[in-house]
């Protein structure tokens, strides 16, 4: 009995690594920055689930605080992430500020875990400042 309920429990967890999100570490800020349309710095203010019947994600709505690159004519932004598994949607929690890489898709503006985002947004706009040499 112990051997079968090992042998289960070594299937779920493995049924449930064959599904979870896999990239490769973020590259440098210099060269993520060269890769996306956006870097900013921003305040989630609302988080949405959106489950229709052709996909599933995260509308997130960002107040912008500071734009290192990319074009934005508004102070809130909408962004598109997925479910952080499998998808590699970035996890975003309401109210927190974060330094976003961001891309324009057909129908938005996209973003992942596999970017640089991060709540470490401090440090991040330091060593975004390093790359774009301004004060």
């Amino acid at each position: 009995m112990m051997k079968k309920t090992l042998l289960c429990i070594l299937i779920s967890l493995y049924s449930v690594m064959a599904f979870a999100c896999t990239c490769s570490f973020p590259d440098s800020a210099k060269e993520e920055i060269g890769k996306h349309d956006l870097v900013f710095i921003g305040k989630v203010i609302s988080k949405t689930w959106v489950d229709s019947t052709e996909e599933k994600y995260f509308l997130v709505e960002i107040e912008l605080k500071e734009v290192f690159k990319g074009e934005i004519q508004t102070k809130i932004i909408s962004i598109k992430t997925g479910p952080p598994l499998p998808s590699c949607g970035y996890p975003f929690k309401l109210g927190k500020t974060y330094a976003v890489y961001a891309w324009f898709t057909q129908d938005g503006t996209s973003t992942n875990q596999c970017t640089r985002n991060t709540k470490s947004w401090r440090k991040e706009k330091r060593e975004i400042k390093t790359v774009h040499n301004t004060p």
